[in-house]
């Protein structure tokens, strides 16, 4: 924008906080708010397939594109709402942003499974720090080393979703330019300084009491998280740039409020399996078990390791973000008023949401939830398919029946009406979606145990871990076909043990060689190079019959 034939600085104005924050030029209005900072939701990472993302330009709302049509209807673009992802400020501007999702209101798991007792008070220093650096979310864990008082836990979505819900987008976006990988790491970094910032000043806690931080996270959060370029796990053979890494200054990785205390980040095994995998098995004790144990981590980047016989194996699969929301049609995080189960229950569908909420959608169990029990009533066939009302049997209701529509994307079953203008529905792309996702993991289980040469009923003991799997139900996972059925009574869910082990390492002078002899003792097995992969993927990306 110029004014009197000087370019000056766009600014864009918050209408309910009043604050005012400065655009640059040529981004767009999503990535302005979330590197400063502000509560907008954005579950597909800008890529305008979500609509999550929605702000009320209240001063001359720039022209509408065809998405905004699409994702927000035409009376709601008459009345000056844009996506902010396709939103490209040329003036100033001044917005409402729709808050009926907040971030700050997401479900995030923050306790887990842990099996060893930290040495409390061992250490003198008065306070720590474990961060758990995950893809979708961020957990922070203040420790008082002394015993004296409980933990603080602050945890909030990671801010690099503008570059993708996967790591693969966010490793092409790093890569694209040095300016976005330091954009990448300064958008964590800044959360973490502002959300901490807050807490010391609720708890009389102040930065320099800081003394000992640890850092997990999987290889492209931590390359990410180091100021490091990525493009080496986005390429065959897929290995990192580094796997182990030197402590560094809190402040040389743009978090001034801890100075120069140094920040410890977990070593990575090899691949994508890194620091939080190591941190899990250590909460675990997994290396010290005389069980055969399978870990599973349902998270964006699937993570999966095998113990037996005193050896470990693991891999990663790709399994995408279905499983948190995430290019789902009606997708949302785990928020008040997401639908988190779903029955069949008197020939209708019944819903429940969080905290009784209004339906806006539908969070991964819930998602998960519904697709189990369209199954069973045969909406949709194992192969994924949602059955025509035509072909449904006699004895499916017509209540069910009147339940699957058709659209010009496909067919599609309403599950109920949300809030507003918006049905919460799962389209066809959606259940396919769940496929992918379920036969990764399915795929990489099936072959990590035949390389290691464990039957899958042998399995003492299935440990789930992450958030989405606290939120499953055993039967739905093996409903689903993630877990052969004999497995079911033997799962286990773990939680969050990744920020455990991180914040139970605060504690031990030897953390970090623990973490990386542990990380030295799981084998890595390259899942895409296994000449089995392409059979067994397409195999299991059915589902089980009901």
């Amino acid at each position: 924008m110029t004014e009197g034939g000087v370019e000056r600085e766009i600014t864009v104005t918050i209408v309910d906080s009043g604050r005012v924050i400065p655009h640059v030029k040529g981004e767009t209005l999503l990535e302005t708010l979330l590197f400063e900072d502000e509560d907008i939701v954005a579950d597909c990472g800008g890529a305008s397939i979500c609509g999550t993302c929605s702000v009320h330009v209240v001063s001359a709302p720039p022209p509408a594109e065809e998405s905004d049509h699409e994702l927000l209807g035409s009376q709601r673009v008459a009345e000056g709402w844009r996506l902010a992802c396709r939103c490209y400020p040329t003036e100033d501007l001044l917005i409402e942003i729709d808050r009926s999702v907040g971030i700050h209101a997401m479900r995030i798991e923050t306790s887990g499974l842990s099996h060893v007792e930290p040495q409390v008070g061992a250490i003198q220093q008065s306070y720590g720090l474990a961060i758990d650096l995950g893809t979708t979310t961020i957990v922070c864990y203040l420790v008082d080393l002394s015993g004296e008082t409980g933990d603080l836990v602050v945890a909030f979505p990671n801010p690099q979703r503008l570059a993708g819900a996967d790591v693969v987008s966010r490793i092409a976006y790093a890569h694209e330019d040095k300016k976005n990988l330091e954009k990448l790491c300064k958008l964590v970094a800044n959360q973490i300084n502002r959300r901490l910032i807050y807490l010391f000043e609720q708890e009389g806690v102040s930065g320099s009491e800081i003394t000992r931080i640890i850092m997990v996270g999987n290889m492209t959060m931590t390359h990410l998280f180091q100021g490091m370029d990525p493009w080496a796990l986005g390429i065959a053979p897929y290995q990192p740039e580094q796997r182990v890494w030197d402590s560094q200054p809190a402040a040389m990785l743009f978090l001034p409020l801890f100075g120069t205390t140094p920040i410890h980040s977990f070593p990575g095994i090899a691949g994508h399996l890194g620091g939080d995998t190591v941190a899990g098995l250590m909460a675990l004790n997994l290396r010290e078990s005389k069980k055969t144990s399978l870990f599973l981590d349902l998270g964006t980047n699937g993570e999966i390791v095998v113990v037996h016989q005193g050896k470990a194996h693991g891999c990663t699969c790709a399994a995408g973000p279905a499983f948190e929301g995430v290019r789902i049609s009606c997708g949302i995080p785990a928020v008040p008023g997401a639908i988190n189960e779903v029955v069949i229950s008197g020939g209708d569908i019944q819903t429940t949401t969080i905290e009784g909420a209004p339906p806006v959608g539908l969070c991964g169990s819930g998602l998960a939830d519904a697709i189990v029990a369209l199954l069973a009533a045969g909406l949709v066939d194992p192969s994924g398919r949602i059955t025509p009302p035509e072909q449904l049997g006699e004895d499916v209701s017509a209540d069910l029946r009147a339940r699957v529509l058709t659209s010009g994307r496909g067919r599609k079953i309403a599950l109920g009406k949300g809030v507003g203008h918006h049905a919460v529905e799962i389209t066809q792309l959606d259940i396919r979606e769940v496929q992918l996702a379920k036969g990764a993991f399915r795929t990489g289980i099936d072959i990590l145990c035949r390389r290691v040469g464990v039957e899958q009923h042998c399995i003492d003991q299935v440990y789930i871990a992450g958030g989405f799997g606290n939120a499953l139900k055993p039967s739905t996972l093996i409903a689903l076909g993630v877990l052969p059925p004999e497995l079911q009574d033997r799962i286990i869910p773990a939680g969050n043990v990744a920020g455990v082990g991180a914040r139970a390492a605060l504690f031990s002078d030897a953390a970090d060689a623990d973490a990386l002899d542990i990380a030295n003792w799981v084998e890595h097995l390259p899942l895409e190079s296994a000449p089995d992969f392409s059979a067994a993927f397409t195999a299991n990306l059915t589902f089980p019959k009901q």
